[in-house]
């Protein structure tokens, strides 16, 4: 059976797990980790509670896609994005990609999308980006967002993870908006309160994702919903992936790179077309 999996195994009994929530559950095994190698092999160990079917109509690589997609879904739910937001995602990444996808699929009106070059987008317009912003500090970030969309923010995503980026995202919020960090940093980081503070501006945090999210993502694929198919800028077999990640130690046009367990020579795929930008929902 084809499948995608949650890279987590609960123990199926506790409430964590039944509810769908497998990754809070007290005895969880993570794949990928120390707990269960995985992923850059012919087979991985999953667990069965996390596996769902891929539709007929979906490739191996849609549901290599299907991860990365629900943690932006997840960040678009934690930022409760409506019809008619302006939304705002820092970072151009595979997450911030899929932040944007999802928010204009829950109707946002304009969504802008910033980095500090204009490399990702096209990657960004084929995605569901209405503007595209490459800036590099605080001030002109909030500015160029405001022009972009037509008004501060409602709901600011921020997806790098690097320090700083939390106020940055609170300085381009609009007053009584919503800032969801998605970015992993794993330095100390400081902000300053009183930015938030004077906005009454909402500052939550979003990780991973659960089952029906997973499940979300498979659904808006088989839909024919396939902009984030874009993302994928290169196909190499198991014996280059060494070389692919060496590549990525310098600036480079990859997005998503597939790695294909029985392929035999890479398949290149830099040269691909992006679809055209996604459709106003």
């Amino acid at each position: 059976m084809r499948i995608t999996a949650l890279p987590y195994i609960g123990c199926g009994k506790c409430r964590a797990c039944l509810a769908g929530n497998p990754h809070y559950c007290p005895t969880r095994l993570n794949t990928g980790t120390e707990d269960i190698a995985g992923g850059y092999a012919e087979y991985v160990k999953v667990g069965a509670g996390s596996c769902l079917p891929l539709p007929a109509a979906l490739s191996l690589d849609d549901g290599a896609l299907v991860e990365p997609l629900a943690v932006g879904l997840h960040g678009v739910k934690r930022g409760g994005v409506q019809p008619g937001d302006r939304v705002l995602v820092i970072g151009a990444g595979p997450i911030g990609l899929a932040a944007a996808y999802w928010a204009r699929l829950a109707g946002a009106s304009r969504v802008a999308v910033s980095a500090p070059s204009t490399r990702r987008q096209p990657l960004a317009e084929a995605m569901g980006a209405t503007a595209f912003i490459a800036a590099s500090d605080d001030a002109a970030l909030a500015a160029a967002s405001e022009e972009a969309l037509g008004g501060a923010a409602d709901v600011v995503l921020e997806c790098v993870g690097q320090t700083g980026m939390i106020q940055r995202a609170l300085a381009c919020v609009r007053t009584g908006g919503r800032v969801v960090v998605l970015g992993v940093c794993l330095q100390p980081d400081t902000f300053l309160p009183l930015t938030g503070l004077a906005k009454e501006a909402d500052l939550r945090f979003s990780v991973v994702y659960d089952v029906a999210e997973f499940q979300a993502c498979i659904d808006a694929l088989d839909a024919g919903h396939v902009s984030p198919r874009a993302m994928i800028t290169d196909t190499v077999s198991l014996a280059d992936a060494p070389a692919a990640f060496e590549a990525l130690r310098s600036r480079t046009h990859q997005c998503k790179v597939m790695v294909t367990p029985w392929a035999g020579p890479s398949l290149n795929r830099s040269d691909r077309a992006i679809p055209e930008p996604m459709p106003t929902p």
